[in-house]
């Protein structure tokens, strides 16, 4: 009766620190994968902080007359797709130029992970398609869904393209600049 307890109280012991040993490799980050822009903040001293806050922010002025751009070419794009007569020809070039600043974009988010890199030493991960910085929306790349709750041109959303302040949606009361410079001076990262 003493070894089948002894047993037991093996088997048990083994089966608690496999279980502890797992919960502890789930709470760890991978080790292949990289730290989003938010969870290097906290790693970062704030000189650092700092430096990629105005990186972030010069690269989202220089990207907002893209995106702006981006947006009129596919409501453009959706004009000609609801019209009672297509225009085969319209439809295609439209595409084409939506490509083409959807490739520009790119390579503007690319370089940005790059002087990221070089200001903080950790790789940056891909932030994909509309997968913005901005604090309530107020430019490109904010957190809307798709299909009239925060598409472009579409109502709702999380301050997101199509949001209330952000590209193709209303603006709030208290955040209605006048020019492309107020609109330009009010972005701001959202970290």
């Amino acid at each position: 009766m003493n070894r089948y307890w002894k047993i037991t109280l093996a088997a048990g012991l083994l089966v608690l620190f496999a279980s502890a040993m797992a919960l502890a490799q789930e709470d760890a980050p991978p080790q292949d994968q990289t730290v989003g822009i938010r969870g290097m903040f906290g790693m970062m001293d704030e000189e650092t902080r700092d430096t990629v806050r105005e990186v972030v922010r010069q690269h989202m002025i220089d990207d907002y007359p893209q995106q702006q751009l981006l947006q009129a070419r596919q409501a453009e794009l959706n004009a000609l797709l609801f019209t009672e007569s297509l225009d085969e020809a319209a439809i295609e070039a439209k595409i084409t130029e939506i490509v083409e600043l959807q490739a520009e974009a790119l390579k503007a988010q690319v370089e940005l992970r790059r002087a990221l890199f070089e200001v903080t030493g950790m790789p940056v991960p891909d932030m994909g398609p509309g997968q913005g910085m901005m604090r309530q929306g107020g430019g490109p790349g904010g957190h809307g869904g798709r299909g009239g709750q925060g598409g472009p041109g579409g109502p709702g959303g999380h301050g997101g393209h199509g949001g209330p302040g952000g590209p193709g949606g209303p603006m709030h009361s208290e955040q209605s600049p006048d020019t492309y410079d107020e609109q330009i001076a009010n972005i701001e990262p959202a970290f």
